[in-house]
Parts: C-alpha cells; sequence; structure tokens
C-alpha cells in the first residue's frame, strides 16, 4: 500500500496486488484497472561445461540484472526447468529469487497435421480494434498482460486474432446485430 499525505490527511493512494500489480485507487477506496508493471525476463543462461563452477552464470545474472534496472524494470523473472538444480540453486539461494509458478510449455508440430474443426464450431477473425478490446476486458488483471497490446496486435508479423465459438451462438448473434 502506498500513501501520499495530502495537507492534514494520509490518503491511500495505490496498492501492490499478490500478484505483482500496481492498482491505482481513487477518492472513494474504488480500485482501478492494474496499472502496469515493467517486467524484464531471462529466458535461458548457459555456459559452457568447461568454464562451469567459475561464477560466470553470476557475473551475468548480476550484469543482465544491472541492465534491467536501468531500463525501468521492476521485476525480474527467470525461466528454467523445473528439475536444474544448479540454476534453481542459482536463482534461488544466490541471487534471492523467488518460485513465483511452475508453468507448462506446451508444444505442437502444426505442420504435421491438422486438426479437424467440428461443422459446429464457426471461426471469425477479430480485427486488432476488437482484439484489444476483448484482451483488455478478459485478461488485464493477469501477472503477463502486454502493456503494449494495441502495438503487439498491429505489428505487420502478427497474424491476427481467431475466435471459436459454437454456430448456434453465432447464428444468434448475427441475428441480434452484435457483431
Amino acid at each position: 500500500v502506498a500513501e501520499m499525505k495530502m495537507d492534514a490527511e494520509k490518503k491511500i493512494v495505490s496498492r501492490v496486488g499478490k500478484n505483482g500489480h500496481r492498482y491505482a485507487i481513487d477518492d472513494n477506496h474504488n480500485i482501478s484497472l492494474p496499472l502496469y508493471t515493467k517486467l524484464a525476463y531471462i529466458l535461458g543462461l548457459r555456459v559452457s561445461p568447461s568454464h562451469r563452477r567459475m561464477d560466470i552464470r553470476l557475473k551475468l545474472v548480476t550484469r543482465v540484472e544491472q541492465w534491467f534496472r536501468e531500463n525501468g524494470a521492476e521485476y525480474s523473472y527467470m525461466a528454467t526447468e523445473k528439475d536444474n538444480e544448479a540454476s534453481l540453486t542459482l536463482f534461488t539461494r544466490r541471487c534471492g529469487y523467488n518460485i513465483f509458478r511452475t508453468p507448462s510449455i506446451l508444444v505442437q508440430p502444426v505442420f504435421a497435421h491438422q486438426v479437424k474443426i467440428s461443422k459446429g464450431v464457426t471461426i471469425f477473425q477479430l480485427t486488432p480494434s476488437e482484439a484489444e478490446t476483448l484482451y483488455r476486458r478478459q485478461f488485464s488483471t493477469v501477472e503477463f498482460f502486454p502493456r503494449d497490446i494495441d502495438s503487439i496486435l498491429n505489428n505487420k508479423l502478427n497474424l491476427g486474432t481467431f475466435v471459436a465459438v459454437s454456430s448456434n451462438i453465432i447464428h444468434i448473434v448475427l441475428s441480434l446485430g452484435l457483431l
């Protein structure tokens, strides 16, 4: 919780949620959507076996974290395999990181086969503006929501946002003029 002294009274102006997001608080103590936290990621750190046990990893992490601070990052995340004891020891014991969660990373060779789509499903593409509205309404409070979602959705490399819904629902939505 952050307080600010205004005249003779102290006023709560923001708080940090359990997920690390900062939230603004108005005069009526209503909590708004999160203010965004600038995160930095270390996705992979490898040292040649012949150069291990020389504190090279620690020096790399220290220098990378310095660069993160210089560029305004508030938190640093590190992704590693849950059974990589050397990495876990370095980051939790020597660098002070906390285990935040254990995500699963899934992969599928999309070129090798195609999933058959049921005839009862309709797939349509959203415009970048529609996709931004959807993402902001549904996901803005999750810890990894990008502040620049509009830039991501409008990037020329973005292939689009597609939504799959029951064909029955899409007919109702269309008949009501909601889409």
